[in-house]
């Protein structure tokens, strides 16, 4: 049986400049019993459409609103590593952007 997993999404916000205050990133840790996993992803307007592949559209929308306000988010229900194949990275010319 595969490792189940519960997924967060911490934000990462500019702490200066023109964009101060904005979405700059995510942290994204999936964590089982036996396993943690984390990784980046910058903010290229992805996650909404990303997440929505993983819970409804109107709780897609308020989670990335809580993360532009610097809030964590943990998406409801487990999952394995498999869903993490896009790994919510904007693909750029087939790039994967970080």
């Amino acid at each position: 049986m595969p490792e189940a997993y519960k997924l967060e999404a911490r934000p990462v916000l500019f702490a200066e400049g023109k964009f101060e205050g904005e979405l700059k990133a995510v942290t994204f840790v999936a964590a089982s019993p036996n396993d943690l996993k984390s990784w980046s992803a910058i903010n290229c307007g992805q996650f909404a459409r990303f997440f929505r592949d993983y819970v409804p559209s109107d709780l897609a929308d308020g989670m990335v609103g809580a993360l532009r306000m610097g809030q964590c988010v943990t998406f409801p229900g487990t999952y394995t590593s498999s869903d993490f194949g896009s790994r919510f990275v904007y693909v750029h010319n087939g790039i994967p952007v970080t």
